[in-house]
């Protein structure tokens, strides 16, 4: 299916792994561990609601507190302790469901080319010339990428007999048995229309400390839009990821930032209008790289808004603001 609301029309299902690449010597299941301040389960969900997804089903035995708290608020999030209750959950469902491997890093574009895929079902996958670490060998020629769109009612029926196996490689098999396509990660563009630049495609399963932190430094890098004035390209991405850095880990969000930065440049407007444009400048000098940090902070933590797509237009007002503000004067 091509069109966008084909492409949307479908429920997801994450899980947290009860071993694997994430679990083990680190002390916790797969899915977890955070990265770029929070853990890789909340940054799945939120990709799959962000793709438009009806629901979302999390399989886990077993969450902490905080992390059960915040998932319970988002009304299209349900988590369910077993595969039977899996099975249920999907009795009658006629829409395709996405499935997302347990503690995968993925890029919303990889996710974005396997809900537009007109093939059912699909996996995501690497050719042999690539292999990623944490990538499950499919054939002789191609690695598990970690995501696939399946027939709902395939997997309420591996679900219903899956006893002691695991349900992610259960239907990987039983994808690829039925004769499942591949999407081949290679064969995509690597073209990021809102960052104006060509970004490599994210793909990690981060298996500890040392993992997630050069993670969330990809995730951040991967965040920088391309530049056309100098101060943007060379001056500002290192404030801006120090600043990022700093918030990740907060309470703080993208549209705090927003705000922040629309009261400093309103005080810069006030400035320049009653001659004091030293001071205006140097409250603007604040606000150039101030105004990147709201967009990095969101895309950091896949924490979008309504609001966050006026940004730019705030941005334009501001601007405008200054010159008729000197104007003024």
């Amino acid at each position: 299916m091509n069109s966008d609301a084909g492409a949307r029309d479908f429920v997801a299902l994450l899980l947290v792994g009860e071993s694997g690449p994430g679990a083990g010597e680190w002390g916790e299941p797969a899915g977890l561990g955070q990265v770029g301040g929070i853990s890789l389960l909340e940054r799945q969900v939120r990709m799959a609601l962000k793709a438009g997804a009806a629901r979302v089903l999390v399989l886990a035995p077993a969450l902490t507190a905080d992390l059960g708290a915040r998932l319970s608020e988002e009304p299209k999030v349900e988590r369910v302790a077993t595969a039977d209750a899996i099975a249920e959950r999907l009795a009658g469902e006629g829409r395709r469901l996405l499935l997302l491997a347990p503690g995968l890093l993925i890029d919303d574009r990889l996710v974005a080319a396997l809900l537009g895929s007109e093939q059912e079902p699909v996996l995501l996958a690497f050719g042999d010339g690539l292999q990623p670490a944490g990538a499950e060998r499919l054939d002789s020629a191609t690695h598990w990428g970690g995501g696939a769109v399946l027939p709902a009612d395939m997997v309420r029926d591996v679900a219903e007999g899956l006893g002691d196996w695991e349900l992610s490689g259960t239907l990987v098999r039983a994808a690829v048995a039925a004769g499942a396509g591949r999407l081949l990660v290679e064969g995509l563009s690597t073209y990021a229309p809102a960052r104006r630049r060509d970004a490599p495609l994210i793909w990690a399963i981060p298996t500890g400390p040392a993992d997630r932190a050069a993670a969330t430094d990809t995730l951040l890098a991967a965040a920088q839009k391309g530049c056309l004035d100098w101060p943007a390209r060379f001056i500002h991405p290192r404030i801006e990821n120090w600043l990022v850095r700093l918030l990740l880990p907060t309470p703080v969000t993208p549209n705090m930032v927003t705000l922040l930065t629309a009261l400093l440049g309103l005080a810069a407007i006030w400035l320049f209008a009653i001659g004091k444009p030293w001071w205006g400048l140097g409250i603007v000098l604040i606000v150039g790289p101030l105004d990147g940090v709201d967009g990095k902070l969101a895309r950091t933590r896949h924490e979008y808004s309504m609001w966050g797509d006026l940004e730019h237009v705030l941005d334009k007002l501001l601007e405008y603001g200054w010159f008729l503000a000197l104007a003024w004067w």
